[in-house]
């Protein structure tokens, strides 16, 4: 299960998401889509533990794998 709950991640100042909630449990096949901006490259690896929210929890359950 990956779980972020009202989740804010900053970037060179600017917020590139701002209270971002998503549940998405075990076997959900995701596809991240938008524009060429920072938010989608933060959020996974935020999901992977690399980065931290400024705000909000995340839950991991299982670890990514690439």
């Amino acid at each position: 299960m990956l779980d972020f709950q009202n989740i804010s991640i900053c970037r060179k100042g600017e917020k590139v998401l701002d209270h971002f909630n998503l549940k998405a449990p075990d076997g959900v096949i995701l596809a991240l889509l938008g524009e060429d901006k920072e938010a989608k490259s933060m959020l996974l690896k935020t999901a992977s533990g690399g980065e931290k929210p400024e705000e909000g929890p995340v839950r991991n359950i299982h670890k990514l794998h690439s």
